[in-house]
C-alpha cells in the first residue's frame, strides 16, 4: 500500500520539528546515573530496556532506541544494520536509511518504509491518529464512533475501512461476524475458515478476493482501488499477475515485435513504433584510436575545446593536453596536488575548468599557457564540472558537500552554493540555460534550479543512483543514466520538462556514466559505459557476467518522445524503449566521462582502469534521422494492429480510401468502429499516436497509412 496524503505532511514535518518540545529529543543532560543511559534523543532510560523485547521507537514508548547506534534496540524493531547508512526495510531489503522522513512515502521502487517498525516512514505514509480517531484496518485515521455505527465501513462504499478481524468486521454492520481466529460468518450464518477468500495484490497486500470482482470494471487500479469512485485504500491490481486490471489499466507502446522498441506488456498501440532503415543500422562508426596515457593516471572525464584541436583529460596526477592536430598527440602533463575527475571549457576556449577531488577546488587553467593560474575553493569531493551555453556560468558539483558551486566565468569569483541533494554527481544547463540540473547519486532524484534566482523549481524522482544528466535541444526532454543494482536495472530515465515527469526509459549498456548527443537536433545519444551493453530485460544469453568490467560506447537513435508521451498526465506504465542502434567495444575498462567534436565527426571517451582516451569516428552524412512516418507495413488477411503516426490526424475514410475494398471493419481501444461496408465511420479521425484493429479479407503488402 502506498500513502500519499500530501495535505498532511506538513503536519509530519510539523511534529518532528516539535518533538524536542514535547520531551522526545530534549537533551535534559550530558549524563546519566547509574544503570541509565542516554537513548538516540540523548535522554536517559534505564540501559536493560535495550534488546528487552520492546521496540523503543520513540513514538508509541517515550524511549528511543531505533538507531544505528544501538543497532535498533538491538533488533527489537525488527530492523537489521546493513553497514554504515543501510537498514533493511519492511521488506527485509538493505536500503538507506535516509529515505525515512524525507517527505516522500517510501513504498515502490525497491524501498518500503510503510510500516510501523518505521513509524510509516517518519509519518511520510501516513497520518498520525490523535484524539477519538483510530487507525481502520489499512491505518488510515477515522473517527471511533463509526465502528458499528450501522454503516459497513468497507473502504470503497466509504472511504473508511473497518471491514476487518480486527474491528469483528465492522461490529457486524458489514454482514458478518468473527466467529474466532481465522473464521468468519458467510452468507448463511454459517462460521467458515477465511482461508481462501483473500489474495494478495501487486504489492502484496491483502485483498477480498471479492475485489475481484472489479476486474474489467474500466478503471485502472493503478494504486488507488476504484469502483466507479476513488476511495483512499490502496489496492494495487496493475501488474501482469491481474493482466493489468483485466485490460483496464491501458500501457500505450510499441506493440510490434519487430520494432526497436518493442515492449510485451504493452495492450495500446500508441504509434511510438521506430523501424530502421539499414542505412542507418549501418551508418560507419568505428573506433579510431586508443591514445594510451602514462601508467597510474587513470583518467575519470574529459573536455575538448570549442576549436576541436585539444582535449584535456582530468587524471590522478594532474591535466594531461593531448593535441588532435598532430600524429602522436603530443601529450602534455599539467601536474596538480590531487585526482582531477572532470573539467569544462570555456566558449570561447581560453580556459578550461578542473576539478579536484582531493582538495576541493576549482582550478582555471589558462590554455594558452597551459598554466594553472587560479583556484576557487569549491566544496569536499568537487566532481563533475559544466560551463553554461551562454558563457557567463561554471557549475561544479561536490559530491561530499551536497552542494553546487556555481562561479562567474569571466573573474572567476564564487556567485553561490546551491545546497542540492544527497551526493550530487553529473550536472548540466538546460539549453535556454533557464535552469541547473543536478543528479543526486543517493537522493535518488534530478533537480532543477532556476537560473535567474537559483532556487529549487522541481525535484523528480529517477530510480536508482542517477549519475549522467544531459538537456536535448529544444530543451522539452532531459536524460539522467541510471546505474542499477544489477545489469538489469541500467537505463535512461527520459524527463518531460513541461511537467517534469518520466515518460519513458531507454535500456543502455552496464553502467551508463555520461551522456550526450549526435546532430543538431539531437538525432542521435551516446552513452559511455562501464560495462558491456545489457538488455533491460536481462538474461544469460545476452548478458555476459564476465566481460562487465569492459569499457562500452552505445549509441541509441532518439526516439519521437512526443509520440511516447501522450498528452494525458498520468503514465499508467513507463515503458522501455529498446532503441540501441550500435555498441561500439573500446578496448578498455571503466569507460567515464566523454565529449564530442563540435562538428560530430568524432566522440571521446575516458577509460579509467586501461589509461586510455578512445576515439570514435562517424560520418555525419550518415547522421540521419529516422522516419517514424514514412514506412510501408504489411497487413496479413484477419485482424492486424496498427499504429498511427502520421504527422496530421485524418479521417478514417481518407486514410484508408487506398484499401477500401478489402476493410471488413476498423475499430480503435474504445470500441468504436468504421464498417465501409455499411457506409459507417464511427472512427472519425484517426488520431496520432493511437493505435487501431482491422480486419481484411485480404493480405496487403506495403501499405502506407500516411500517403493518401
Amino acid at each position: 500500500m502506498k500513502f500519499l496524503i500530501s495535505k498532511y505532511r506538513l503536519l509530519y514535518l510539523s511534529i518532528f520539528i516539535l518533538l524536542p518540545c514535547l520531551g522526545f529529543g530534549q537533551q535534559i543532560e550530558s549524563s546519566c546515573d547509574d544503570d541509565l543511559i542516554l537513548d538516540c534523543y540523548d535522554n536517559c532510560y534505564p540501559i536493560n530496556w535495550i534488546g528487552d523485547g520492546v521496540c523503543d521507537n520513540g513514538f508509541t514508548v517515550s524511549s528511543n532506541f531505533m538507531c544505528e547506534e544501538f543497532n535498533w534496540d538491538e533488533n527489537d524493531c525488527g530492523i537489521i544494520s546493513c553497514g554504515e547508512g543501510l537498514v533493511t526495510d519492511c521488506d527485509s531489503n538493505c536500503v538507506s536509511i535516509y529515505n525515512i522522513g524525507d517527505g516522500n512515502c517510501n513504498f515502490y521502487d525497491g524501498i518500503n518504509f510503510s510500516c510501523s517498525n518505521f513509524n510509516f516512514d517518519g509519518g511520510d505514509c501516513q497520518e498520525v491518529c490523535t484524539g477519538e480517531v483510530i487507525p481502520d484496518c489499512f491505518d488510515n485515521c477515522y473517527p471511533l464512533e463509526w465502528i458499528g455505527d450501522g454503516v459497513c465501513d468497507n473502504g470503497y462504499e466509504v472511504p473508511s475501512h473497518f471491514w476487518c478481524e480486527e474491528f469483528n468486521w465492522d461490529e457486524g454492520d458489514c454482514g458478518v461476524s468473527s466467529c474466532g481466529e481465522g473464521l468468519i460468518l458467510d452468507a448463511d450464518s454459517n462460521c467458515v475458515s477465511i482461508e481462501g477468500l483473500f489474495i494478495q495484490d501487486c504489492n502484496g497486500s491483502n485483498i477480498p478476493i471479492s475485489y475481484l470482482d472489479a476486474l474489467s470494471n474500466w478503471h485502472c487500479n493503478d494504486g488507488i482501488f476504484t469502483m466507479g469512485y476513488v476511495a483512499s485504500n490502496t489496492f494495487n491490481l496493475n501488474c501482469e499477475e491481474f493482466n493489468y486490471d483485466g485490460g483496464d489499466c491501458n500501457i500505450p507502446a510499441c506493440m510490434d515485435p519487430s520494432a526497436l522498441n518493442y515492449y510485451e506488456h504493452a495492450n495500446i498501440d500508441d504509434g511510438s513504433c521506430i523501424y530502421q532503415n539499414e542505412d542507418v543500422l549501418d551508418y560507419p562508426s568505428i573506433l579510431i584510436d586508443n591514445i594510451s596515457l602514462p601508467q597510474g593516471a587513470s583518467p575519470r572525464g574529459l573536455c575538448l575545446l570549442p576549436q576541436g584541436d585539444r582535449i584535456y583529460a582530468g587524471t590522478s596526477t594532474g591535466v594531461v593536453v593531448l593535441s588532435l592536430n598532430e600524429d602522436n598527440y603530443s601529450p602534455i602533463l599539467i601536474p596538480t596536488n590531487g585526482l582531477i575527475y572532470s573539467c569544462s571549457s570555456s566558449i570561447d576556449g581560453n580556459y578550461v575548468f578542473a576539478a579536484n577531488w582531493d582538495l576541493g577546488e576549482v582550478y582555471v587553467i589558462e590554455t594558452s599557457t597551459n598554466t594553472i593560474i587560479h583556484s576557487i575553493p569549491s566544496g569536499p569531493g568537487t566532481l563533475k564540472m559544466k560551463t553554461s551555453n551562454n558563457g557567463q556560468w561554471v557549475a561544479a558539483s561536490n559530491h561530499n558537500d551536497n552542494s553546487v558551486s556555481i562561479i562567474n566565468s569571466e573573474n572567476f569569483e564564487l556567485i553561490t552554493q546551491i545546497s542540492v541533494g544527497e551526493n550530487p554527481r553529473n550536472i548540466d544547463f538546460s539549453n535556454n540555460d533557464e535552469f541547473l540540473y543536478v543528479a543526486n547519486w543517493s537522493s535518488g532524484t534530478l533537480r532543477v534550479y532556476s537560473t535567474s534566482s537559483w532556487n529549487l523549481v522541481a525535484e523528480v524522482d529517477v530510480d536508482y543512483w542517477p549519475q549522467a544528466v544531459c538537456a536535448l535541444p529544444g530543451d522539452d526532454y532531459v536524460l539522467v543514466g541510471n546505474f542499477g543494482f544489477d545489469l538489469s536495472y541500467d537505463h535512461i530515465s527520459v524527463i518531460r520538462t513541461s511537467d517534469w515527469k518520466v515518460i519513458a526509459r531507454l535500456q543502455t549498456g552496464a553502467g551508463p556514466e555520461d551522456i550526450g548527443f549526435l546532430g543538431d537536433n539531437g538525432e542521435y545519444i551516446y552513452v559511455s559505459n562501464w560495462g558491456n551493453a545489457c538488455c533491460f530485460y536481462t538474461t544469460e544469453d545476452v548478458c555476459c557476467s564476465s566481460e562487465v568490467d569492459k569499457g562500452t560506447l552505445t549509441i541509441i537513435a532518439t526516439p519521437n518522445f512526443d509520440s511516447i508521451a501522450t498528452t494525458q498526465n498520468i503514465i499508467d506504465e513507463i515503458p522501455y524503449i529498446q532503441s540501441t542502434l550500435k555498441t561500439i567495444n573500446l578496448e578498455g575498462e571503466y569507460s567515464f566521462g566523454l565529449d564530442v567534436n563540435p562538428d560530430f565527426s568524432e566522440v571521446y571517451v575516458a577509460n579509467k582502469v586501461s589509461n586510455t582516451i578512445s576515439i570514435v569516428g562517424f560520418d555525419d552524412s550518415d547522421l540521419q534521422i529516422v522516419d517514424c512516418y514514412n514506412f510501408s507495413i504489411n497487413l496479413n488477411e484477419g485482424w492486424s494492429m496498427i499504429g498511427y503516426g502520421c504527422e496530421n490526424n485524418v479521417d478514417a475514410e481518407i486514410a484508408f480510401s487506398p484499401i477500401v475494398e478489402n476493410i471488413i471493419i476498423a475499430k480503435d481501444g474504445y470500441g468504436n468502429a468504421y464498417l465501409p461496408q455499411w457506409n459507417f465511420n464511427g472512427l472519425g479521425s484517426l488520431s496520432r499516436g493511437y493505435g487501431y484493429q482491422i480486419k481484411i479479407a485480404d493480405s496487403i503488402e506495403n501499405y502506407n497509412i500516411c500517403n493518401h
